[in-house]
């Protein structure tokens, strides 16, 4: 399956982005689906807004570094290992 992926994370408007891509992919007639990698943080509302606009969303679980590794990391960065879900 081919598909263009993002991550949606954090209970603000982030999503009003995901849905303007989603109506760009669906402008230039993508053949490819959106997948939005949640975390459980997102709120159900905003899952359902993504669904009606023809996205496909799929609950991520968060990664965190090692305990003896998070000093290496700032913690608005921490975000970053979540990628590595998908």
């Amino acid at each position: 399956m081919r598909a263009y992926i993002t991550l949606l994370a954090g209970n603000l408007d982030y999503w009003m982005g995901v849905v303007g891509l989603a109506k760009r992919l669906r402008k230039v007639k993508s053949a490819y689906p959106l997948v939005v990698a949640t975390l459980p943080d997102i709120p159900d509302e905003d899952r359902q807004i993504l669904v009606a606009k023809g996205c496909i969303v799929c609950e991520i679980e968060p990664i965190y570094p090692l305990e003896n590794q998070d000093g290496y990391a700032m913690a608005y960065y921490i975000i970053n290992y979540y990628k590595l879900r998908i």
